[in-house]
C-alpha cells in the first residue's frame, strides 16, 4: 500500500495515518518532518525533500500525511490511493482551537513553539487553503479514480474498515 493523506491543518491527517498503520503494520511519515530538518525551523532543499521521499518509496509500503506541497509532487505520482480529508471549516477552526489550548495546559505536545503566532498563523493557513480550494480540488480532479475525498466521521470509519479489509486481503513479505 501506497497511501498518500492530504488535508490542511486540522483535517484529522495525523490521526488518521497512525490509526492506519496501526491497522495495516504499514509505516507511516509525517510530511513536516519530511520538509524540516528534526526538530528545527530549517526548511530542507527541494532536493534534500526528494531524495528522502526517494528513500520512503524505495521501502516498499508507506503512509504519507501531509498538507500539499508543491516539492512533494512526486507522491501524486507515486501513490496507489490518495485520501483529502477535507472536514467542515468549523470543524477545523474549533480543533486548532482544542489543540492550542490543550497544549497550553501542557495536555498535548508538539514540535513547533505553540503561541499566539502560532495560533494565528493555522487560521491563516486554512483561509488562504479556502481561497485556493478551486485549483487544488482540480489537481485533484486530475489524478482521477485513485482520489477519495472524505468529509465525515462515517466516511473516514468506512475508508479504515476498507482499508483494513485490503491490507488482510495483500500478500506480506517474501515466497
Amino acid at each position: 500500500m501506497k497511501l498518500l493523506i492530504l488535508g490542511i491543518v486540522a483535517a484529522g491527517k495525523t490521526t488518521l495515518a497512525r490509526e492506519l498503520s496501526a491497522i495495516t503494520g504499514v509505516p507511516w511519515y509525517e510530511g513536516d518532518r519530511i520538509a524540516y530538518e528534526d526538530g528545527t525551523d530549517l526548511r530542507r532543499t527541494r532536493e534534500e525533500e526528494v531524495k528522502l521521499l526517494e528513500k520512503i518509496d524505495a521501502c516498499g509500503e508507506w503512509i504519507v500525511e501531509e498538507v500539499y506541497r508543491s516539492s512533494h509532487s512526486v507522491l501524486l505520482e507515486w501513490a496507489e490511493r490518495i485520501v483529502f480529508l477535507d472536514p467542515p471549516l468549523g470543524v477545523r477552526k474549533r480543533r486548532i482551537f482544542t489543540r492550542f489550548l490543550r497544549q497550553q495546559c501542557g495536555l498535548e505536545k508538539c514540535r513547533y513553539k505553540s503561541d499566539l503566532h502560532m495560533l494565528r498563523a493555522m487560521y491563516r493557513w486554512i483561509a488562504s487553503f479556502e481561497k485556493d480550494r478551486p485549483r487544488f480540488e482540480a489537481m485533484l480532479q486530475g489524478l482521477g479514480d485513485k482520489v477519495t475525498v472524505v468529509h465525515t466521521g462515517a466516511q473516514v470509519l468506512a475508508l479504515k474498515e476498507s482499508l483494513k479489509n485490503a491490507a488482510c486481503q495483500m500478500p506480506r513479505g517474501g515466497i
